[in-house]
């Protein structure tokens, strides 16, 4: 069995505790044996909650205000080998994407994902909104449209995101 330093600090905070209720307990309780027992449920308690208490600090940590984990990206232009005009566009529509739609967790699976195809026009008559911004969310599903090319065909790199 491996011991984590959580069940070794709260077993030694433990042993501490019970050792100060013993020899210098007598303001709280007069049996030195309830003394020790109450401090060494204390510990069983604390032990028995360290899967909640760390699952808690976990999700406090992740979804902390400070928590920008783009903060030290580097611009894609930046790059040796300069990124196409495509790839930049489709990053940053990504992460728009992303931040229109990211509440709570699993918010991918949340909704299903359709690709509108068919003809241009159409699709700019039906739904003006998913011209503008590429993506729309309803109450059913995400709605994403990119466009044909000269094939009728969506754009490859696109899909690829």
């Amino acid at each position: 069995m491996k011991l984590s330093g959580y069940w070794i600090t709260v077993g030694t905070a433990t042993l501490a505790a019970a050792v100060v209720a013993w020899f210098r307990g007598e303001s709280f309780h007069p049996s030195t044996e309830v003394r020790v027992l109450v401090v060494t449920l204390a510990g069983v308690v604390l032990l028995a909650l360290r899967a909640p208490l760390s699952s808690l600090w976990r999700w406090i940590a992740q979804n902390s205000r400070g928590n920008d984990t783009g903060r030290y990206s580097r611009e894609a232009s930046a790059r040796v080998g300069q990124a196409k005009q495509s790839d930049i566009a489709n990053r940053a529509w990504r992460k728009t994407l992303t931040e229109a739609l990211k509440d709570g967790f699993r918010w991918r699976y949340r909704h299903p994902w359709l690709l509108l195809t068919g003809d241009n026009a159409a699709i700019q008559r039906l739904l003006p909104d998913i011209v503008e911004h590429g993506f729309q969310q309803t109450d059913d599903a995400v709605l994403l449209w990119n466009g044909t090319g000269d094939n009728g065909q969506p754009d490859p790199s696109w899909l690829k995101h």
